[in-house]
């Protein structure tokens, strides 16, 4: 802006624009100022109406049921939840004797006949898969869990089809080519050694299924550490399966099982004897239980399930199709093992989680399968420097392992954080009263004169401000308040106006309603 415009501007603007003087002193807009920058102070009412308290009473009922009763007893809001941080490690075994351990010289295995395998060209059975069609049979080849284990990121790869390719380097940049490589860097050879020279995919020299690859046995060795926390192993937990209709199927559709714990040192809670169950999950499956029929055992070491037993809790097979035009055992799929730690009872956490006691953790796997049309590794494990190499692409199932949980422990400061919002919440019924009485009952505008009282203008050189339109009920209704403040200034100078307006024939008429009200 011009500066000599806005100092005319401010020169012409005047403070009596908006402050003026009248007889009674200083006034805002035509308001007091006393009026104006009036102090407000809470002021206690007792207001004796029973609808009023049954409705204050009743909502602070409902929200002390609601806090203190669902909330923090039911539920356990106070509690202060963790996450946890774990580890795991998994190993594979291929089926043995009762069980026994590869590694012993005395252990025997115990592979199925080829015969006796549909998917295998020795075998004279035909195979079928779950959805009724023919399905192409292949080469089956006896692996041991040396050649079956393919480490791989999150977890394990568990060939179900091996295939080999043999290999030779097809260029090598010189002086003599411009240091160029055309063609293929590796070319593709025959099993007699001359390079492959037909169009489209590559010819495996070698491609079979791994035999009984069902009943391997995996083997998870988990641990968890709660941030900032204690930790504990699987072998000091009790541990649990899931049983779901259905691969999709929330927790609450699903059954929970107990690991048989087959160690010495059991933890408390723990099921060490054997169950006698079917073999037949919720969806349908038929599970490849271990040697002792249990679907899973917990051991010092860890966690061992039949690899055809998690494909059935979750819901799938290897000779489904799942919609493609072949089997997962030729194409591959992805398996999520996941471990959830958890210590919170499903109700009344309040009551069984306080500073006295704190539940121990359990953990629970829930199987189920990733989405993917198939899934292969290529490896090769030759020197590189030679010019031949074998390269193994392996297709089969991708083992996911994931750990996650919360675990609940009553904390102080998480208590009175909960208590303090709670008590806040209560003075919503207060709120929510005095909504209804000013809005919805009949009384409504006697109940605002007893909640807002304005007093009279105390400052000390302000005289009493007259009444500019005074009427009997306003003289009436400012008597009574100098008379519930116990204001004698104020009561001597509204008594004479009160007889002027009232008279005193009606002021002795009144006087006893008066007194009555007040």
């Amino acid at each position: 802006l011009d500066p000599q415009a806005w100092s005319r501007f401010l020169h012409h603007l005047s403070l009596s624009d908006f402050v003026t003087a009248d007889m009674n002193g200083e006034s805002i807009w035509g308001r007091s100022v006393n009026e104006v920058f009036a102090y407000k102070t809470p002021k206690m009412v007792v207001l004796k109406d029973r609808k009023l308290g049954f409705t204050a009473i009743g909502l602070k009922a409902a929200i002390f049921f609601y806090i203190f009763l669902y909330l923090i007893i039911y539920r356990g809001k106070h509690l202060a939840v963790g996450d946890i941080n774990g580890v795991y490690r998994v190993t594979l075994q291929y089926p043995t004797e009762n069980g026994c351990n590869p590694d012993d010289i005395d252990c025997s295995s115990n592979y199925t006949s080829l015969e006796k395998l549909p998917y295998c060209i020795q075998s004279a059975e035909q195979y079928v898969t779950l959805e009724g069609k023919q399905a192409e049979k292949h080469n089956c080849q006896v692996k041991d869990h040396i050649e079956t284990f393919v480490e791989h990121q999150e977890g394990v790869l568990v060939p179900t089809r091996i295939r080999r390719y043999d290999q030779t380097r097809g260029c090598l940049p010189s002086s003599e080519n411009g240091w160029k490589c055309n063609g293929s860097p590796w070319m593709f050879m025959n099993s007699d050694g001359t390079p492959q020279d037909h169009k489209g995919k590559s010819k495996p020299n070698d491609d079979y299924f791994v035999s009984d690859i069902e009943r391997f046995t995996l083997m998870f060795d988990h641990s968890f550490r709660q941030l900032g926390g204690a930790g504990l192993d699987d072998h000091d937990m009790n541990g649990y399966w899931l049983d779901c209709p259905s691969n999709n199927a929330s927790e609450s559709d699903c059954t929970r099982e107990s690991l048989f714990c087959a160690h010495s040192d059991c933890p408390s809670g723990s099921r060490g004897t054997m169950a006698s169950r079917t073999e037949v999950t919720r969806a349908g499956r038929t599970l490849m239980t271990l040697p002792n029929g249990e679907v899973g055992i917990s051991i010092k070491k860890g966690d061992v399930f039949a690899l055809g037993t998690l494909l059935g809790l979750a819901d799938v097979g290897l000779d489904d199709m799942g919609g493609f035009d072949t089997t997962f055992r030729k194409r591959g799929l992805t398996l999520v093992v996941r471990i959830v730690y958890n210590n919170m009872p499903k109700r009344f956490l309040g009551l069984q989680i306080h500073p006295w006691h704190t539940p121990k953790p359990h953990y629970t796997y829930r199987i189920s399968t990733g989405s993917s049309y198939d899934f292969q590794k290529t490896l090769t494990f030759n020197d590189p420097k030679v010019d031949n190499r074998t390269i193994r692409t392996y297709n089969g199932i991708r083992v996911v392992v994931t750990q996650d949980g919360q675990i609940a422990s009553f904390q102080m400061a998480a208590f009175l954080v909960t208590l303090t919002s709670a008590l806040g919440l209560l003075a919503v019924a207060n709120t929510v009263t005095d909504m209804i009485m000013l809005n919805c009952l009949p009384r409504a505008e006697v109940y605002g004169r007893h909640k807002h009282q304005h007093s009279r203008d105390f400052n000390s050189e302000d005289s009493l401000t007259p009444l500019t339109e005074s009427t009997k009920e306003k003289v009436a209704w400012r008597l009574i308040e100098a008379m519930q403040c116990e204001d004698v200034d104020g009561l001597i100078e509204c008594f004479p106006e009160a007889v002027e307006h009232i008279g005193k024939k009606d002021m002795s008429e009144h006087r006893s309603s008066i007194f009555e009200a007040a």
